[in-house]
């Protein structure tokens, strides 16, 4: 059976092996608090306890005495409670002054326990800001700046990410994301977190559609085969209607459509984006119903005739006003005689 002083020694080695590992890391918000407990002390009695101390640093904040059970504070006046029955010490309404290194130590009969914790204390993040770069004519070029106090971050976002993501300094991180067409822009440290969300079709708007333009295509000879175009900045629909609709109906691109309608008899060419409309409307009757012109070759025979008539009743007319044919010239000797005759 092993003496006591050996037993002494196992406990001493459990409780040096514990306090040589890194010391706990611990973060709270300024005018919060922070608890710091002694870990592995439960089976020491509370009469083989010499002295308990806690220090910041290598300054002394408090010492205890159980068999006195008396306690003296030095430092952080009216900020600290300690509990006679854990160790434990409460640190109240921290400033960004109390962070630091606090070391814990419990000295018993041939025994020594201790304790180290690494206290930040940090401002609460402000609320970031979320505003765009440059403007965008689709989803694939949409420029946003991610702003914290200390820190900015500025993406390529499209319709559902954002790149980069994420950008950090020692104790805070920015991030950007997109869910459900909102993009989020949060601002975080270890003790508090804020963030801005804006809806990416507000944040990042189109430019406006320019008019389209809507015109025929072909002449028809009846209004059941009209061929007109809907033209927009960068689409282009041609379409066969009728006096009530039109085959093809519409067409799109990434970020603008086109369509063609007919509404009691007046054609319709509507352009529009993600933030704006335009339209182009004409009566189907003036646009379609045009008589058809004719063919050179018909306008060719058509002159070819008039003029051939036109030669005809110019020879008739002369043959009319002139009925008898006239000697020009008379024999020599010859009289005239102006004696008509009447047969």
């Amino acid at each position: 059976m092993p003496s006591t002083r050996t037993l002494s020694l196992l406990v001493q080695v459990v409780f040096v092996h514990y306090t040589a590992g890194s010391p706990v890391s611990v973060f709270r918000p300024t005018g919060g608090s922070a608890t710091l407990e002694f870990q592995g002390h439960q089976q020491l009695e509370k009469k083989s306890i010499d002295l308990i101390q806690w220090y910041f640093g290598l300054e002394k904040i408090m010492k205890y005495s159980p068999l006195r059970d008396t306690v003296t504070v030095f430092t952080h006046q009216d900020r600290v409670e300690f509990n006679k029955e854990t160790f434990s010490l409460e640190l109240k309404n921290l400033q960004k002054n109390d962070s630091g290194l606090y070391r814990g130590e419990i000295s018993a009969v041939k025994t020594e326990v201790k304790v180290e914790y690494m206290l930040s204390v940090l401002d609460p993040v402000e609320s970031p800001g979320l505003s765009v770069v440059s403007n965008w004519t689709s989803c694939d070029s949409c420029y946003v700046t991610c702003k914290g106090h200390d820190l900015s971050l500025t993406s390529a976002c499209n319709c559902s990410t954002c790149s980069p993501e994420e950008e950090h300094s020692t104790d805070s991180n920015l991030t950007l994301s997109v869910r459900s067409g909102v993009v989020i822009c949060n601002y975080s440290n270890q003790v508090s977190w804020s963030n801005d969300a804006k809806d990416i079709k507000l944040l990042c708007p189109t430019d406006p559609v320019e008019s389209p333009v809507l015109s025929v295509v072909s002449n028809w000879t009846s209004c059941d085969a009209c061929n007109v175009t809907c033209k927009g900045h960068d689409l282009s629909l041609t379409s066969t209607c009728n006096y009530s609709t039109c085959s093809p109906e519409g067409g799109a691109s990434t970020d603008s459509t086109l369509s063609l309608s007919v509404r009691s008899g007046v054609v319709i060419c509507n352009y529009s984006n993600l933030v704006s409309w335009s339209n182009d409307t004409k009566d189907f009757k003036l646009l379609c119903c045009t008589e058809q012109s004719v063919p050179a070759w018909i306008g060719i025979i058509i002159a070819i005739a008039i003029l051939g008539v036109a030669v005809l009743i110019a020879l008739l007319w002369r043959k009319s006003a002139n009925p008898w044919p006239i000697r020009c010239c008379r024999e020599p000797g010859e009289t005239h005689s102006e004696t008509g005759t009447g047969g």
